[in-house]
C-alpha cells in the first residue's frame, strides 16, 4: 500500500455429492440450508461501489518496504486500517455503512485528501484480485491457496477493535494493525509455501514483499507480530468471516470483512444440530 502521509470469493459453501439424487430427502434439505445461506454472501458483493475514505487507523508510517524484490523502495509507508463511508452501494445495499480495509495492492494507489471519493468497480471472487493483473501478484489474480490464507489470516488476527475508535488508538493497536497489514502483503506477494508455524523475519525481509528496515525499533515489533498472525495459519480454522474484494483498475484494491449469520429460519423438521451435521458450521478443514 502507498498510503504515504505526505500524499498521503467463490460461492462461500460449495456442494457435491454422487449419492444424491433429485428425491433424496437429505440432498433437499441440504439444498435448502444453502439457499437460505448464499443471499448474505452474494448480497455482500456489488457492481459498483462509491465510498468516503474518512480517516485512517490505528496505523504507523515508519516502515520502508518493496512490493518488487527490492527494485522499488518506498520509505515511511501507511501501514494499518482505512476506514470508509459507503455513498452507493450498487446494485443491493451495503453490509455496513462503514467500511474498515486492508490493502492488497501495492501498486496503486488511495490517498486522503479533501475530497477522498472513490469509486471500486465490479465485484471479483478473492482468488481474482488484486486487479490489474500482473506479475507480481498473479497473471490471472492472487488464486484459490493464497485466497484461503488471507481469509485464515483474517478470520484469526483481525480485530474489530480497531474501527470503533480510530482517532485516538493506543500503540499496541497501530502495531498490531500494521502487523496485520504486513501479513496480508506476505500472504498476497509471496505466499507461504505451507510453511505453517515455520515463517520468521526472514520471509518478510526476503522474496517479492519485503520490509526493508524491520531488524531494530518499532518496525521489528511490527515484524514479529506479523510473525506471529502468520504461524497462526494451520489450514485449518472456524469461519465466523467472509473476506470479501473492493475493486478497480486505477484504484487501490482492497479487503474487508462481512460476518457469517446462521440461517434465519431452518427447513421444517431439519433441527441446528442437523446443520451442524451437514455444514460443519461452515468449520472449513483447508486442504492447501
Amino acid at each position: 500500500m502507498r498510503e504515504i502521509l505526505n500524499r498521503v470469493s467463490s460461492p462461500f459453501l460449495a456442494h457435491t455429492s454422487k449419492s444424491l439424487t433429485s428425491g433424496s430427502r437429505c440432498g433437499l434439505l441440504l439444498a435448502a440450508v444453502v439457499s437460505a445461506l448464499l443471499p448474505f454472501s452474494q448480497a455482500a458483493k456489488a457492481d459498483s461501489v462509491t465510498a468516503y475514505l474518512s480517516n485512517l487507523g490505528p496505523y504507523t508510517t515508519d516502515l520502508n518496504i518493496s512490493f518488487d524484490a527490492g527494485t522499488t523502495k518506498y520509505n515511511n509507508v501507511y501501514a494499518g486500517g482505512i476506514n470508509w463511508k459507503i455513498l452507493n452501494w450498487s446494485p443491493g445495499t451495503a453490509p455496513s455503512p462503514t467500511l474498515q480495509t486492508f490493502c492488497i495492492e501495492g501498486t496503486e494507489d488511495v490517498v486522503l485528501q479533501s475530497n477522498s471519493t472513490w469509486t471500486f468497480g465490479s465485484s471479483v471472487p478473492l482468488a481474482d484480485a488484486p486487479k490489474p493483473w500482473t506479475s507480481l501478484t498473479g497473471l490471472s489474480g492472487m488464486g484459490a491457496t493464497k485466497a484461503a490464507y488471507l481469509e485464515e489470516f483474517w478470520n484469526k488476527n483481525y480485530q474489530a477493535s480497531w474501527a470503533l475508535n480510530t482517532t485516538s488508538t493506543t500503540s499496541s493497536a497501530n502495531i498490531a494493525a500494521a502487523a496485520f497489514q504486513l501479513g496480508v502483503w506476505e500472504i498476497v506477494y509471496d505466499g507461504l509455501s505451507d510453511k505453517f508455524g515455520s515463517i520468521t523475519s526472514a520471509n518478510l525481509s526476503s522474496g517479492t514483499f519485503e520490509v526493508l528496515n524491520g531488524t531494530s525499533g518499532q518496525q521489528k515489533l511490527e515484524v514479529d507480530a506479523a510473525v506471529a498472525m502468520l504461524n497462526k495459519i494451520t489450514g485449518t480454522y472456524n469461519q465466523t468471516t467472509d473476506v470479501q474484494v473492493l475493486s478497480g483498475v486505477g484504484v487501490q484494491d482492497q479487503i474487508y470483512g462481512t460476518s457469517v449469520p446462521l440461517p434465519a429460519a431452518l427447513p421444517a423438521g431439519l433441527s441446528l444440530l442437523g446443520v451442524l451435521g451437514l455444514i460443519g458450521v461452515r468449520a472449513r478443514r483447508k486442504t492447501l
